[in-house]
């Protein structure tokens, strides 16, 4: 039979207990909210409070699927496994990438949230896919995501969401400027006409580096005579005086247009918009005049 004394001994060190779990709650750098049934916070740990942005007085007795914007809150309990990555905005209008998970407490009527934020962990492998996909120079597309795309947009063609135009765009004599004036300001020139690229195209075009002084810029739903029209604003965009390394460069490009509705790869797509730009650049010189767009 348990005696007074051994009853009040229990009960201390049950209180110690819990109290040494609430100063271990409020150190945890993973935010923790205990719920009652119906889904109101009953508690929450300093990090709960600071991934919501909010004090803790604000979380008690707040709706968790409110909260945490997540109407399967509760219905998760006991999955135990972390859910995937989530944005969510808080009320200070700020965002948060979260991940959670919710137990059951089988000893009491109440459940136990676990909240993580992984904000700055997403951010920085979404700078990571950025990077692998654009060009390092430039910051335009890189050449494997514009054979990506391409793919992409000709599967799509052949799906009756075409035609396709592929530009392939040529830096005129831009090896004079390398030999001339150095490689930085080679870089130089060639983000700035990357720049210009992106001004002259429509919103729904691909500008890529295809490597070198070569770009491609990708249409979809364009035919021959939008084409054109893009390959004239990008040969009157980029033709314009350049400061570089203390000199003036004057860029001017030749333009390369294809057009299909799907009768043909990307690689040979990519191939005739290739071979129509160095048609036009022969052209042009023969007649000793500026370079000129080609389909």
């Amino acid at each position: 039979m348990t005696t007074l004394p051994q009853r009040r001994r229990g009960a201390r060190d049950a209180d110690d207990g819990h109290a040494t779990l609430v100063a271990a709650a409020a150190q945890l750098p993973v935010g923790l909210l205990v719920l009652d049934r119906s889904g109101r916070v009953l508690r929450a740990n300093p990090a709960g409070a600071r991934v919501l942005a909010l004090s803790l007085d604000e979380v008690a007795g707040a709706d968790a699927a409110v909260l945490l914007a997540d109407d399967t809150t509760v219905q998760d309990a006991g999955d135990a496994a972390w859910g995937s990555p989530r944005w969510l905005e808080r009320h200070d209008g700020t965002s948060v990438c979260v991940r959670t998970v919710v137990t059951a407490d089988a000893q009491a009527p109440r459940y136990v949230v676990w909240v993580q934020d992984v904000t700055a962990q997403q951010r920085h492998e979404a700078r990571l896919r950025r990077e692998a996909m654009s060009d390092a120079v430039t910051g335009v597309a890189n050449r494997r995501s514009l054979e990506r795309r391409l793919v992409h947009e000709v599967g799509r063609v052949r799906a009756g969401h075409g035609p396709l135009a592929v530009l392939l765009i040529d830096l005129d004599r831009f090896k004079d400027v390398n030999d001339s004036l150095g490689h930085l300001a080679g870089d130089t020139v060639l983000s700035a006409v990357a720049a210009r690229l992106r001004r002259a195209v429509r919103p729904s075009d691909l500008v890529a580096r295809l490597g070198g002084d070569e770009f491609v810029v990708l249409c979809p739903g364009a035919d021959e005579e939008t084409a054109q029209a893009v390959a004239d604003r990008v040969t009157a965009t980029v033709t314009g005086d350049l400061a570089v390394a203390g000199h003036r460069v004057r860029p001017s490009v030749s333009v390369g247009i294809a057009v299909t509705r799907g009768e043909e790869t990307a690689d040979a797509l990519l191939a005739r918009a290739d071979a129509t730009m160095y048609r036009a650049k022969r052209e042009a010189r023969a007649a000793g005049t500026e370079p000129r767009s080609a389909s």
